[in-house]
């Protein structure tokens, strides 16, 4: 689909633009799969899906700038700076994907 959402993107095809953008809102409403969205999630295919999520069809003369807000202006940051380095090796052997998670859970809040 991402690859789809480009495509369309580029030869700027508002009728395909809009029905991947309501397939991408079904996907996310419909389907409660925790894989599929652990997939979504992923940064290979995450600006794709909020791409897809600019051109909805409700609002046909209007795009939403998400990507350029999650690119520009959300930054994400570490409130309480670990300074210990055993800390930050332990956290990294025990929990190596802790990292991931916290920018997964960052961008779901969005």
């Amino acid at each position: 689909m991402i690859e789809v959402f480009k495509l369309a993107e580029d030869l700027e095809n508002a009728e395909n633009l809009h029905a991947l953008c309501s397939l991408m809102q079904t996907i996310l409403v419909m389907i409660h799969d925790h894989g599929l969205y652990e997939h979504i999630l992923d940064d290979s295919v995450f600006f794709g899906a909020v791409g897809m999520l600019e051109y909805d069809p409700e609002f046909p003369n209007h795009k939403a700038n998400y990507r350029e807000f999650l690119h520009v202006t959300s930054k994400f940051y570490q409130p309480i700076p670990i300074q210990d380095i055993m800390i930050q090796t332990v956290s990294r052997l025990v929990a190596p994907r802790c990292p991931a998670l916290i920018h997964a859970s960052f961008d779901v809040s969005w």
